[in-house]
């Protein structure tokens, strides 16, 4: 590689090293590790708050879970199938967005087929990867994708049976995320893209603006880590939680989303789960 290495992480029979010029991923042959095959993976380094998070602080907090030995591992897989096969796809056609957003002489066909490139990593991510790393953590919420009564009915039921032992208020959190940015990104991939339907189509012009693809990728990444974060959390031991990290408790060269405090356990409700097998 020969450049700083920033984080590396284990997964699916590979460590994925991130260094300044980008993602690599190191194979064992059976050969000493300086021998093993090398791959660059991706082209750049990713955002700081969304490699950060998901090359290094995520795996820290499943590492501080009391899920161990293989289901830790299938956890750490799963999140970075995710990443690299839904965010990190969707993250480089919104760098060529960037890129291209102010040169005029780049074709419009080739313009608008990074949006659509674009949307559908990303919803592959959020929508088909995510929930299977819920499903992992013992949560089923097939239903945020379900049609509106399926929704409502789903959300009741998941509400009331884990309302107890979550942080995270998913009766308003989640509704929140499906009226919103999600319903967006759903209407584009899905009934755009996918069936051209005709009065969809009369209005995906607002689509194909960089403002849009920032804001979506943000919203699809964040909520992807909330969630994990904080299904994640009750999975911890009982004297341990997560929480939100302040900015006056950021560390420059350092910089974390949550963090792990140590809570009174008999105010802390836990209980055994079993993962989700799909």
């Amino acid at each position: 590689m020969g450049e700083t290495i920033r984080g590396m992480v284990a997964a699916h029979g590979k460590l994925y090293v991130r260094g300044e010029q980008g993602l690599y991923t190191f194979k064992d042959n059976g050969k000493e590790p300086n021998e093993w095959d090398q791959a660059h993976f991706s082209a750049a380094p990713a955002d700081r708050p969304f490699a950060d998070f998901f090359f290094d602080e995520i795996h820290e907090l499943v590492n501080g879970s009391t899920i161990v030995n293989e289901d830790r591992q299938e956890i750490c897989d799963a999140i970075m199938i995710m990443v690299t096969e839904g965010f990190l796809p969707a993250y480089e056609d919104l760098r060529a967005i960037r890129a291209f957003k102010d040169n005029p002489r780049v074709p419009a066909l080739n313009r608008k087929k990074h949006y659509d490139d674009f949307v559908r990593a990303l919803w592959h991510g959020y929508k088909d990867l995510m929930p299977k790393v819920l499903c992992l953590l013992g949560y089923d919420v097939g239903f945020l994708f379900q049609r509106d009564g399926n929704f409502k009915a789903g959300l009741e039921a998941f509400d009331t049976e884990n309302r107890d032992y979550l942080l995270l208020d998913v009766a308003e959190f989640l509704p929140r995320q499906r009226d919103g940015w999600q319903q967006e990104m759903k209407m584009f991939r899905n009934e755009y893209l996918e069936h051209r339907d005709a009065d969809v189509a009369a209005q995906v012009e607002k689509f194909y603006e960089p403002t849009w693809a920032e804001k979506v990728f943000v919203h699809a990444w964040r909520t992807a880590a909330e969630l994990i974060v904080f299904l994640l959390e009750t999975r911890f031991p009982p004297q341990m939680s997560i929480t939100h990290r302040a900015a006056e408790r950021q560390f420059p060269n350092h910089p974390r989303l949550y963090e792990v405090y140590l809570c009174d356990p008999t105010q802390v409700q836990r209980r055994s789960f079993t993962k989700i097998v799909a």
